[in-house]
């Protein structure tokens, strides 16, 4: 209570105001800064990665076709180039 307040009232906005210049906790609201930094990105890279995930599984399947179709035809790429090469005697 303040002695100069002769009116009674308390003064209680003052002490309010000193708070406000002088926080007690000064460091902990930027260590809380710093974690809360640390885990938007550790959200954002689960997010990252679980969308990687789901884009990996959508393009499995049709990787695995090519890459089957694409060892089914290789022989017979290979036996067509071979007839054309010998065909202009570069073999």
């Amino acid at each position: 209570m303040n002695m100069n307040n002769f009116g009674g009232e308390d003064d209680d906005e003052d002490d309010e105001d000193e708070e406000d210049k002088f926080p007690a906790n000064l460091g902990d609201s930027h260590d809380e800064a710093v974690i809360g930094g640390e885990e938007k990105k550790g959200m954002e890279l689960a997010v990252s990665l679980s969308l990687f995930t789901s884009r990996v599984q959508e393009i499995r399947v049709p990787l695995q076709e090519h890459h089957d179709l694409l060892l089914s035809t290789l022989p017979a790429a290979e036996c067509a180039l071979k007839e054309s090469f010998e065909g202009e005697g570069w073999l």
